[in-house]
Formats: C-alpha cells, structure tokens, sequence
C-alpha cells in the first residue's frame, strides 16, 4: 500500500487498500468485508486523514483505530489504557466501525437528521455524533437487510448495558417504550383531528398545542420550544426549536458546538446531564490531547492552553496565533 506519514506516524492510503487487497478478499458467502487496522489512514494527497472508508458498491471498507489512542497525539506510549479510556476506545471504535459498514448497505451520509450516518472532518465533530440510526436511514437498512425493529433495539439495548454504554442504552429503552406504547388512535384524540382528515402532510407539520419544556424559548426565533428542544452542550444557555436548528439559524451559530436533542420532560434532568458530563469528558480529553502535541513541538505550556481553550480547539486558528 502507498504509505505517507502525519507529524512522525505512518499512514496508509485507503484506495490501496480497499482496490488491491479487501476487494479481492471478500468471501463468496460473505455481504461485505471489513478491514482493521492500527495504522493511520488517508484518501488522498488532498485530505490528510480519515478515520475510515468504504465503498458503497463494491463491498469493501476499511477504518482505523489510531486517532482513538492517547498515543497517538503523543510521542510517548502511555503505557495500558485506563477502564475509562478503554471504553471510549470501544465506543469510538463501535461508531466508526458501524458507520462504514453502512455505507456498505449503498447507504450514503445522512443530511436530513443527527443520525450515526452523518459525514464527519474531524475528531470532535465525528464524536459529537450519534451512535443511532435517524428514521430515514433506519427504514433504508430496514429494507436492504429485513429486520424487526423492536428486536434489533432489544439486542442492541442488551449489548449496550453490557459494555456500560449508559446514554445509548438510556435512549433505546425510552425508544422502545415509545414504540411498543404508540397507538395511531390515541395519536389522532392527542390531535384532536378527526380521522378521515388526517393526511401525511397534516401530521409531519401539526406540533402540539402542549409546551414539552416549560419556560424553553429559542434563542433564535423567541418562539416558546414545542416538541423537540435542541440544547448547545457549550454554551451556558442556549436553545434551538426544531424549526431553526434545520434552518440558516443554525448555520449563524458556531458549528464545531454540539447540540443535545432533547424530546421529553424528562430529557431535561435526566438525558441532558449525562449528555453534558459525556461531552465535557470528549472536550476535556481533546484539549489535552492538542495541547500535549503543541507543547512537544516547543510551544508554552500556558500560551498554547489559553489559545486551544479561547478558539475551542480550532488547531489551525490557534497554531495562527503562535507562529
């Protein structure tokens, strides 16, 4: 494979990898093959690194494990991982694993909803995802595979206790309670329309007259927050409704920040802290990981801190104020 190298670690190039050795490997009973590898990975000379790559028609994917260990951004191997960091390691390994597997189904990026199968250029925004399929993209693997929901979420949920994945497992057990407690009519009288009046348009636009989160206002629209709540996981205070977290509204808003979907009463005190705790955690660990890096290449200690917490680990702006 053609080999390039990021600061002082090897890289191999993904293309060679899935044309000349996964390709021809595939098994004749098997639906696609996956390659592993501890090496880090790159596209093209024009990108300088993915996390992972698979090709939608072919069968062939392949992802890396390397940007997901301390040691990477490190010259130094800090010896065994902690119970923590090995459990991020598995997380992290399990999202980017899954996602390209799907892509392997001809299942392209997600752009309609936060969904496992969103594109990703960088390491927070690719943990900022989620580890769930969207709907859309639910009902497309779904019809490729054949499989019943309600127990894909029981195994899944069963898996998740297992390996101690507490908000995933939070999130498919109030998704199944949902499903397995929906009634069309119940969701009708909830309308208050009547049945012969009901149309798909009239139900994917209709909100309810009920305000989920009470004293929620969003901070784009000043409209009071129905439905569904988009909270800003960093920043002190700040809310999206569903309408302008899809709209140019979103766009104004810094983009490296994460939003928390927040669907119920109970989201608020009991999803949303876990969410936070989880994500300050991912932060945390970036920062040092960035600054750590910065400070091996001869950089103050205290100067390169302020600047990666001021620009929010924006390498390229801080790296601007150092040179």
């Amino acid at each position: 494979s053609t080999q390039s190298t990021w600061g002082e670690k090897q890289q191999l190039l993904t293309k060679d990898l899935l044309n000349n050795m996964l390709n021809k490997l595939i098994p004749d009973d098997a639906y696609a093959i996956l390659g592993i590898t501890m090496f880090d990975l790159y596209p093209s000379e024009d990108w300088n690194f993915v996390f992972g790559q698979a090709q939608l028609v072919k069968r062939c994917g392949v992802f890396s494990f390397a940007r997901y260990l301390p040691s990477f951004y490190s010259r130094y191997d800090d010896g065994e991982l902690s119970d923590e960091e090995k459990t991020h390691l598995l997380w992290s390994s399990v999202k980017v694993c899954v996602h390209e597997i799907t892509h392997m189904f001809n299942i392209e990026h997600c752009v309609y909803y936060s969904c496992l199968i969103n594109g990703g250029n960088n390491l927070k925004e690719f943990e900022s995802q989620v580890l769930n399929l969207c709907p859309v993209d639910l009902r497309k693997l779904q019809l490729i595979v054949g499989f019943d929901v309600i127990e894909r979420y029981e195994k899944l949920l069963e898996w998740y206790n297992e390996n101690e994945f507490i908000i995933e497992s939070k999130w498919i057990t109030r998704r199944l309670r949902d499903i397995k407690n929906f009634s069309v009519e119940d969701y009708i009288n909830k309308l208050d329309l009547d049945e012969n009046d009901i149309h798909d348009e009239k139900l994917d636009t209709l909100s309810s007259d009920v305000d989920v989160y009470l004293n929620a206002v969003c901070d784009s629209c000043s409209e009071r927050i129905h439905n569904t709540r988009w909270k800003c996981l960093d920043c002190d205070d700040f809310d999206f409704c569903g309408e302008c977290y899809l709209s140019e509204s979103r766009e104004k808003h810094s983009l490296s920040h994460t939003f928390a979907k927040l669907t119920n009463v109970d989201d608020i005190d009991d999803l949303y802290p876990a969410l936070l705790i989880e994500h300050k955690k991912k932060l945390n660990n970036m920062y040092d990981q960035q600054i750590n890096t910065l400070c091996e290449m001869g950089y103050d200690k205290s100067l390169v801190t302020e600047l990666v917490i001021q620009y929010e680990g924006n390498v390229e702006k801080v790296l601007d104020n150092l040179n």
